[in-house]
């Protein structure tokens, strides 16, 4: 028998042995369809003659930038000839049914995100000593501005405990063809993906080093900013209706200071209240138009709204607040169901919503894509009870050092019973309340 059968042999084994529900074929075969799908995506993808080894050789941890909903297809890619296990959060779960069925046929690790789920850490290690290796996101979400967020301290002690070689698999250009932001699917950018591997930690060093120089390693190897990138190497994407849906991410109008007063048409954002127009163009830059004022890029327009919320929040009594319409799971665990409108307030303490609804309509549609979901009220179908659970919900701010949410359009929190997306119903509102539960936290935390 060759020393690759036998080794192979050894791998199937190891999987039987610590008892993971695991399918090696369905693996292979999920892994070999991205790596079909890859080159449709304009997928391109580099790795070191180290990665290949320790894809040959055994398990690892492998962690990665976080671009866009279409990141599986390119990391996937790369990990193809290896056994491989995703951490996914568990949002992920709704926010496309047939996301339901692939991670649940899959076996993924689900995580509830922004807390510490010890189970979750407990499969990571079964599977990593069942020899196949585990896949992580350590920023926890996707970035909607395209820069890399901030690395949680606690992945270090998670690569200390584990023990296991660390592989880190760097994205560029990913949200440059279908940003967070995006309206619509079929409007995806051309445009080069690409997609570098390569080892960052032995499994020795994983233990002689401290968490500290870890964390910095780890910060280091993933560290990106897709807009900034994009302009200083002259890279196009090129599409339709390319500045579509640009206002939810960017709320504030740098001419007159008017926050959520931005409409977007084909490549134009316009000012409603103060009529500044700028233009996205294919090579990644904000311009004016005539004696418009604008900002270079978007992660630059971006920044400059976190330190206005920041400024704001320093002033102290913070609040804000907004009607929305509160989704949680369904029954099948493959999307959300209507739950109730209602008011959604942020202070210096507290994310709350509170709704009046004794009933909701039985009926209520929900249209799902990714980074994306509508609704339908069928007011005619009759009504049922809210249940008392939902009347009143709150989230200490103190625990959240950001959240998860479709820029402008929702927000997505969970405690031990529920997920909950909160809709906005009538501003797009919150990329304001991502910057500012960030900024009191961090204010919180020094």
């Amino acid at each position: 028998m060759s020393e690759k059968s036998v080794a192979k042999d050894e791998k199937q084994l190891n999987i039987k042995k610590n008892a993971v529900p695991f399918s090696r074929a369905y693996s292979r075969f999920f892994l070999g369809l991205c790596r079909f799908i890859r080159p449709f995506l304009h997928g391109k993808c580099t790795q070191s003659a180290a990665f290949k080894k320790q894809k040959k050789k055994g398990a690892m941890l492998v962690i990665c930038n976080h671009l866009s909903a279409y990141d599986f297809i390119h990391f996937s890619s790369a990990m193809y000839g290896a056994p491989l296990n995703f951490v996914v959060a568990e949002n992920m779960m709704y926010s496309v049914p047939i996301f339901a069925k692939l991670l649940s046929g899959y076996h993924a690790i689900t995580k509830k995100q922004y807390f510490a789920d010890i189970h979750c850490i407990m499969n990571i290690k079964k599977y990593l000593d069942a020899g196949v290796s585990v896949l992580i996101c350590p920023e926890g979400k996707v970035a909607a501005d395209g820069v890399t967020g901030a690395i949680v301290p606690s992945i270090a002690r998670l690569v200390q405990w584990l023990g296991y070689p660390v592989g880190v698999v760097k994205m560029k250009g990913a949200s440059l063809a279908r940003p967070k932001w995006a309206y619509n699917l079929r409007f995806i950018r051309r445009g080069k993906v690409y997609t570098d591997c390569d080892m960052l930690l032995s499994a020795e060093e994983t233990k002689s080093l401290k968490k500290e120089e870890i964390l910095e390693k780890i910060t280091a190897a993933l560290a990106h900013n897709e807009h900034k990138w994009q302009v200083e190497n002259g890279i196009k994407f090129v599409g339709k209706r390319y500045a579509e849906g640009l206002e939810r991410l960017l709320y504030y109008c740098p001419k007159c200071g008017a926050e959520f007063e931005n409409r977007s048409h084909d490549d134009r954002m316009v000012c409603s209240h103060c009529g500044n127009e700028i233009k996205y163009t294919f090579d990644g830059k904000l311009e004016p138009i005539g004696d418009s004022v604008s900002l270079e890029r978007i992660d630059l327009w971006y920044a400059k709204q976190r330190e206005l919320v920041k400024d704001e929040v320093a002033k102290g009594g913070f609040t804000m607040s907004d009607k929305v319409n509160l989704f949680v799971e369904n029954e099948k665990n493959n999307g959300y169901r209507f739950v109730a409108e209602g008011v959604l307030k942020l202070d210096e303490n507290s994310l709350s919503f509170d709704t009046d609804w004794t009933q909701r309509p039985k009926d209520v549609k929900s249209k799902y894509g990714v980074n994306c979901m509508t609704y339908e009220v069928n007011e005619k179908a009759g009504f049922e009870p809210v249940e008392d659970e939902f009347r009143h919900i709150e989230f200490p701010v103190k625990r959240c050092d950001t959240v998860a949410n479709l820029p402008g359009t929702a927000i997505d929190m969970y405690d031990d019973k529920h997920v909950y997306r909160f809709m906005f119903a009538e501003r797009s509102a919150s990329t304001k309340y991502v910057l500012a539960i960030e900024q009191m936290f961090k204010n919180g935390k020094n």
